[in-house]
Formats: structure tokens, sequence, C-alpha cells
């Protein structure tokens, strides 16, 4: 489905991002001086590679690549590469931005862990009107 070929293609992107920029110790230089020059320097930084299993490495590597897309693409315009040229195309695409955006707050949903269960708010909500009667 359309869906699953956004999803797919969004993380093997991410992906190719983590394997080009932190796959040399020059690339990586001219990454963190991107985000520097462009003030994005706050925050989690380092690109980790993504795991077929665990969601929580695909959702911090979106996060930050979210956040610091600017200077990935400063960063890959100043690399002379051939197969970096076709991975800027890509993620300079409307799709892969449109990716990004449509699963950043659908991977930054609390988990069932952070949200109140419906029971402990129903009873919360309880309690007050009985103490307010």
């Amino acid at each position: 489905s359309a869906s699953s070929s956004l999803c797919s293609r969004t993380f093997e992107l991410l992906q190719e991002i983590y394997a080009v920029i932190e796959g040399s110790p020059q690339r990586h230089g001219k990454y963190l001086k991107a985000i520097e020059d462009l003030h994005l320097d706050v925050g989690l930084l380092a690109l980790q590679p993504l795991s077929g299993t665990r969601w929580a490495a695909r959702r911090v590597n979106l996060r930050i690549v979210h956040r610091c897309l600017p200077a990935v693409l400063e960063c890959l315009t100043q690399m002379n590469e051939v197969h970096i040229a076709g991975l800027l195309k890509s993620i300079s695409d409307p799709t892969f931005v449109f990716g990004s955006e449509f699963f950043m707050p659908l991977l930054w949903l609390p988990t069932q862990r952070q949200r109140p269960s419906k029971l402990k708010t129903s009873t919360s909500l309880l309690q007050r009107k009985t103490l307010l009667a």
C-alpha cells in the first residue's frame, strides 16, 4: 500500500543518511560544523543506526533528522561524491519531507505506559465530584 511504501522509503532514507554521515570522520565533522553554523546544536545530534526490530532507534533518528534536516542538507551539498547526489535528491524530494513530517507526531505519541489509564482518570474525576458535593 502507499502508506507502507512511504514508511519503508522514509526509514530507508534515514538509514542511508546515517550510513553516509556517520560513515567517515570527515563527513561527521562536516555535519557537526553545519549544525553549529545553523545554530541547531542543542539536544541530540549524533545519528544512530536503525534497527529492524527496535522502533525506538527509528524514532530517535527521525527526530534528529527532522530537527537537523537543514544541517544534513548543507553537509551533503558540500560533498562531491556521485552516490551522495542521489541521496541529496531523495531527501530533498517532497515525499521524504512529507514522510518525516507525517511520522514525527505518530512516533512521538505517548506510549501506553505514559498515558494515564481511563480508569484512574475517571476514578479521580469521581473523587473530585464527591469532594465538591
